[in-house]
């Protein structure tokens, strides 16, 4: 009688191909960093996919596979809990962004806080607004004032990079490039 051996690369032969359980593990750590972006969206199915699949098809690597799994899943909870949380701040953010212009108009002839904003006065935010970093910052209303002086302080800066203003002059030494 002889005695057998067992070589698991004959009767698989997936068992070498490690590529998708790699993938799928080395993408769940940039999921993992990015899990506060909406990158997690689009990483969290792929990263399921490809480990799933390493696993299913008996590929190699199967211990990478589960840990994509696990950070997968946990960057997946972690952008969803900061979604929820988050959600009302950052469209109100969206919406300053969106209409700047206005809300700095507004600002500066009544030097109120819009009504929209004035949620941000209750008091279990105080800790955030003194918390800020920013220096004078103690309360929303300051921090809506130094949020509007940064905002318009931006905008003067792209204004005066991208203007460029000439004297007739110096407008008729400019040449076309296609004359």
């Amino acid at each position: 009688m002889s005695a057998k051996t067992y070589d698991s690369a004959l009767d698989n032969p997936n068992a070498e191909k490690k590529g998708l359980a790699i993938t799928a593990f080395i993408i769940s750590l940039i999921n993992l960093i990015c899990c506060f972006t909406s990158a997690s969206i689009i990483l969290v199915p792929i990263v399921l996919i490809l480990a799933i699949i390493s696993i299913a098809t008996h590929r190699g690597a199967k211990g990478l596979a589960i840990a994509a799994i696990i950070i997968g899943l946990i960057a997946a909870i972690i952008y969803g809990t900061v979604a929820v949380v988050f959600r009302e701040p950052i469209q109100d953010m969206k919406m300053f962004t969106s209409n700047a212009q206005f809300y700095i108009d507004d600002y500066e002839a009544t030097h109120e806080v819009p009504e929209e904003f004035q949620k941000y006065k209750d008091p279990k935010y105080d800790d955030i607004w003194a918390n800020s970093g920013v220096e004078g910052v103690d309360d929303f209303d300051s921090f809506y004032a130094y949020l509007i002086d940064t905002v318009k302080q931006s905008a003067n800066q792209q204004a005066s990079q991208t203007s460029f203003t000439y004297t007739e002059e110096e407008s008729t030494e400019l040449v076309p490039l296609f004359a």
